[in-house]
């Protein structure tokens, strides 16, 4: 018992002897009362106040509690727009706790993501995740300023979540939640891979180890994959992912399911397997549709379109080019996708109307904001074949002026240095040789060699030199990896069809329709088709089934992005063939 305590003990026993009140010690109380009655009604006054917070704070927990489970239940059934109106309204109740704040706002964070809810404003991640200052040095603010960054990261600003990743980082360390800074960690290091600050996120990666929980672990592997893949290490990142995709659906998160399928793809297409690239994004396109992720089902249609384009498969990418641009959702990074991705293929297809609902000007700002190499290597690439096609060079060697001043690397954009050799001035073609070259050194790098040698064939050309053997040794090399679209532009180096008109500068037409290459089998379907027999006569006559046959045509008509065996004339002659 502290001093105070014995004092007030032996000062009421004096108060009782003298029969005053107990409470107070001053007032005499009403006979057979041992408080007086100001005492008394202080009491019941207090008693009364207690009882009413009581009962506010219970109907206040039982608010929260059926916001969040109205919040859950409508996740369940797709409706993230409701569901996450729910969630906001238990967020706005003032009784609710640091915990239930932590909790409710990391389960708007996931939901929002399958929506474009808080992704097309910065300032709506202020609504999203309030810090209020009891929160500033406590864990369930660094909870919330990880969504933010997350958030952040969304709308192209990496500084701004770089710096609030730190923020949280220095409340986690002040703390003694290991879990937590274990997570903002992994977030930092996956945001650094942004930057292309790969060795930075890697040492971050190895201070914290592999966590236990299931949708943390699945975080910390895709971080380490992606590192992986930046360094060329393909074992390393075909474990790292598969460990984050079980992880991910073992804790059935839809969030980390898609990011793992995604990534992976993202991966397999860096490291020269476009066959096991084409093989993720189908599945992440069929998680995407099944738990009716509204943006990235488009999302992944113009990832698979530019899958299908490498692959040669033109008429399939034009397609979900189509269906991708016809969901109405408005994300900046889908915006970024649809640039980069949709303008070559709406070039190739010469679609006018496509090519204009592909083009969008603002994003160019948006990317190079970002400070991500990645992005801004696409956008560039993109908007010069546009500049190429207008004859307006002048734009395009500011913008790629302005992207080599940018960016250190190029990652896993090929098309940046291809579009400099082909288009960009003389001055240009060094330094964008030398991020091609740092590729080539990785342990795994047949893309890069392969497009170095391509590279080599477009500075040749434009300066009237034999192209000869490194556009030969670029089409074996695409011809082997399947990525057929750039196995055509070399072969029409070697075959002179309009290459001073192609590569001699920007006003040049970057796309023309050839015809892809094709399998011995299918060259010789093509000319039975173009001679004009069936399927079942071309099946007899070269003793192979109908529906091989049909699967045959149904491949060149990809290749060639044709619809009709009657449009097969006009890009194919029987001589050529």
């Amino acid at each position: 018992m502290g001093k105070s305590a014995v004092y007030m003990a032996r000062k009421r026993v004096r108060a009782q002897a003298a029969g005053l009140c107990l409470t107070c010690c001053k007032e005499k109380p009403a006979p057979d009362r041992s408080i007086c009655a100001s005492c008394n009604k202080a009491r019941h006054q207090r008693l009364r106040r207690s009882s009413e917070y009581r009962r506010e704070y219970t109907e206040s927990q039982r608010i929260i509690q059926a916001h969040e489970r109205a919040g859950d239940t409508l996740v369940e059934h797709y409706l993230y727009a409701d569901a996450i109106q729910h969630y906001r309204n238990a967020l706005s109740v003032q009784a609710i706790s640091p915990k239930e704040r932590a909790a409710i706002s990391k389960k708007l964070s996931k939901t929002s993501f399958l929506v474009d809810a808080g992704f097309s404003q910065e300032t709506q991640s202020e609504n999203i995740f309030p810090l209020h200052g009891e929160l500033e040095n406590s864990v369930g603010a660094a909870e919330a300023l990880l969504q933010r960054a997350r958030h952040l990261r969304f709308n192209f600003n990496t500084r701004a979540a770089l710096h609030t990743l730190k923020r949280a980082l220095h409340i986690v360390r002040t703390t003694n939640a290991i879990t937590l800074r274990r997570k903002t960690v992994i977030e930092m290091a996956n945001h650094l891979c942004l930057t292309a600050r790969y060795d930075t996120a890697h040492k971050l990666l190895r201070s914290v180890g592999e966590p236990q929980v299931k949708d943390e672990a699945a975080h910390y592997h895709l971080t380490a994959a992606l590192i992986a893949t930046a360094r060329g290490e393909v074992s390393s990142a075909h474990e790292n992912f598969e460990r984050a995709i079980r992880y991910a659906t073992s804790a059935t998160d839809s969030y980390g399911v898609l990011s793992a399928w995604g990534s992976s793809a993202y991966s397999a297409m860096v490291l020269g397997d476009i066959e096991r690239a084409k093989e993720c994004v189908e599945q992440a396109l069929f998680v995407a549709r099944r738990v009716h992720a509204m943006w990235l089902i488009p999302w992944y249609c113009i990832v698979y379109a530019q899958v299908l384009f490498i692959m040669g498969y033109y008429g399939s990418a034009l397609d979900y080019l189509r269906e991708a641009l016809s969901y109405d959702v408005h994300v900046p990074m889908l915006e970024e996708r649809i640039v980069s991705i949709g303008i070559p293929i709406a070039l190739y297809s010469r679609d006018e109307a496509l090519l204009k609902r592909c083009v969008r000007p603002g994003i160019i700002e948006d990317v190079f904001r970002s400070q991500a190499a990645h992005r801004i290597c696409a956008i560039t690439a993109a908007f010069v074949k546009l500049y190429a096609s207008r004859g307006e060079s002048h734009r395009g060697h500011a913008l790629i002026r302005r992207a080599l001043k940018a960016v250190s690397t190029m990652d896993d954009c090929v098309d940046f240095p291809l579009v400099v050799a082909r288009y960009g001035r003389k001055a240009d073609i060094a330094p964008a040789k030398i991020l091609l070259e740092r590729r080539t050194n990785l342990p795994s790098s047949e893309v890069s060699r392969s497009c170095l040698e391509l590279f080599e064939a477009f500075t040749e050309n434009r300066e009237d030199h034999p192209v000869k053997v490194h556009a030969q040794r670029a089409l074996g090399l695409f011809e082997r990896l399947g990525w057929r679209a750039y196995a055509e532009e070399a072969r029409q180096l070697l075959t002179n069809t309009s290459t001073s008109a192609q590569t001699a500068g920007i006003g040049a037409e970057p796309f023309v329709h050839t015809h892809a290459s094709l399998t011995e089998r299918e060259r010789e379907v093509a000319a039975l088709v173009l001679k004009g027999l069936t399927s079942r006569e071309i099946a007899e006559k070269l003793s192979i089934g109908s529906r091989t046959v049909d699967a045959h045509v149904t491949s060149i008509m990809n290749r060639l992005g044709i619809r009709s065996r009657h449009q097969f004339a006009y890009f194919l002659k029987e001589e050529s063939v």
